[in-house]
């Protein structure tokens, strides 16, 4: 899950991605807690990526979504 979530994030550098869009891409269109799925999943996904040295690689954009820092 961690693993799509980046790849989808990582093929729009730089662009916020809306819950909705991540959501539908990395689990389907059936989820309906798309909102904690993605802030959990999010959660991990920084851990694992700051244990790499990837402070900071991942921007919320409060109200927005997410994004990969450029």
């Amino acid at each position: 899950t961690e693993y799509r979530l980046l790849c989808e994030l990582v093929k729009q550098p730089g662009r916020v991605l809306v819950p909705a869009y991540l959501t539908e891409k990395v689990w389907g269109p059936e989820y309906e807690e798309a909102d904690r799925l993605i802030r959990q999943a999010i959660h991990r996904l920084r851990r694992k990526l700051e244990a790499a040295g990837l402070r900071g690689f991942i921007a919320t954009k409060k109200g927005m979504g997410y994004m990969i820092c450029t």
